[in-house]
């Protein structure tokens, strides 16, 4: 077999003797490693390990928003329930708490003496603060996590604390709307432990045009139980915020062994 020849055409069309010219190695001008122990270096048990890791952060990740989405709906939807029958109890407050009628000779509104209305107004007020927060989380999803990441900001920036808040508010809300509900003096005064009282009952005939009692006693009920839940929404965000713990130590290790990946390709290359 003849050997190839190397040859450039010289001067006079003369040829000239070329040497042969080898390849520099493609994984380091310098590196004294084979391609196949530079691939083994590449190619450890820290690529898997890294691939697990990266693989458990995008399902804590999908599971963190499944749980914010979740956790939001529920508070804007207990929010719902409870702002709704709170404003048509205070509407029809407003609206009858001037009727009178002659109810066994005496004249008469339908609620009771002195009414206590600050109960009402109390848990209106919480539920109306917790469904305008909620829904503009709700709503802000529709446009992408990032802007819903935004308008839930307020309570990822306190922590445990917003948790705690959250649950507080709605639980000392709920307590005294009840304990407002019980007779004082042997007579309820406030909306609700008025409508459902049996005094109620027995003028419900003289103001039957103007308010059926039986339908407010059930509403604000309904009410009072939707807070609880609502405060018990809290859980469910805990729970948020310790699969965010664990995101976060997940992020720190795939850091950490993307940081000693790196270091070892640059010393491969050295």
């Amino acid at each position: 077999m003849v050997a190839p020849s190397y040859y450039n055409p010289g001067a006079g069309g003369t040829p000239s003797a070329l040497k042969p010219m080898l390849l520099a190695d493609s994984v380091s001008i310098n590196s004294s490693l084979s391609g196949a122990k530079y691939d083994q270096v590449l190619h450890d048990d820290s690529s898997d390990q890294l691939y697990g890791l990266q693989k458990r952060d995008e399902r804590l990740k999908q599971r963190i928003r499944i749980l914010k989405l979740t956790s939001r709906i529920i508070a804007a939807v207990m929010s719902a329930v409870t702002f709704v029958p709170m404003t048509m109890t205070l509407v029809k407050y407003l609206q009858t708490k001037d009727t009178y009628h002659s109810v066994g000779g005496a004249s008469r509104t339908a609620w009771a003496d002195n009414t206590s209305t600050w109960p009402t107004y109390m848990y209106f007020g919480v539920a109306t603060a917790s469904l305008l927060f909620n829904s503009a989380v709700v709503f802000a999803y529709l446009r992408g996590v990032q802007q819903a990441n935004r308008a839930n900001s307020v309570a990822g920036y306190f922590g445990m604390a917003a948790i705690a808040a959250h649950l507080v508010t709605w639980a000392v809300a709920a307590g005294l709307f009840r304990y407002a509900k019980q007779p004082h003096g042997g007579q309820f005064r406030d909306l609700w432990g008025w409508t459902c009282s049996a005094a109620a009952d027995q003028i419900q005939q003289a103001f039957v045009e103007e308010i059926q009692f039986g339908v407010y006693c059930s509403l604000q009920s309904v009410s009072w139980y939707s807070g609880l839940v609502n405060a018990g929404t809290a859980i469910l965000t805990g729970s948020i915020y310790f699969f965010s713990l664990l995101r976060l130590r997940s992020k720190r290790r795939i850091q950490r062994l993307t940081a000693v990946r790196m270091d070892s390709r640059e010393a491969l290359r050295a």
